[in-house]
């Protein structure tokens, strides 16, 4: 808890409010808030820190098996084996027009050549 020092004026005087209020309050009132606050800290008393460690264990093991799983389902097992060869990359950043309007072309004899020779 802050020292009275380290509040502001606003906090300061509300903070003189409550307690005038709760001088104020009857004996039935002050029995009752006194109950209530000693069976909220009771209510409490079996959770600790540790206390949704088994959760935070279970999400951790459910999110690597999601994880391997998908990796595993990339073609080769490499999450980079989709990426484009620098070549591909050269020749599409030059920004050639007639590369664009022959790509077709130019797929269907990339396959012609790849079949001849396997």
């Amino acid at each position: 808890m802050r020292h009275d020092t380290d509040l502001t004026t606003f906090e300061q005087q509300l903070r003189r409010g409550l307690k005038a209020q709760a001088e104020t309050l009857d004996d039935v009132t002050v029995r009752r808030l006194r109950m209530a606050r000693h069976a909220a800290l009771e209510g409490r008393g079996g959770r600790t820190m540790w206390s949704g460690a088994p959760a935070a264990v279970f999400a951790t093991v459910i999110a690597a098996v999601v994880a391997v799983g998908l990796w595993l389902q990339t073609p080769g097992g490499s999450l980079d084996a989709t990426a484009p060869d620098l070549e591909d990359v050269a020749v599409l950043s030059e920004g050639d027009v007639e590369f664009y309007e022959e790509l077709e072309f130019i797929q269907w004899l990339a396959e012609q050549q790849s079949h001849a020779q396997g």
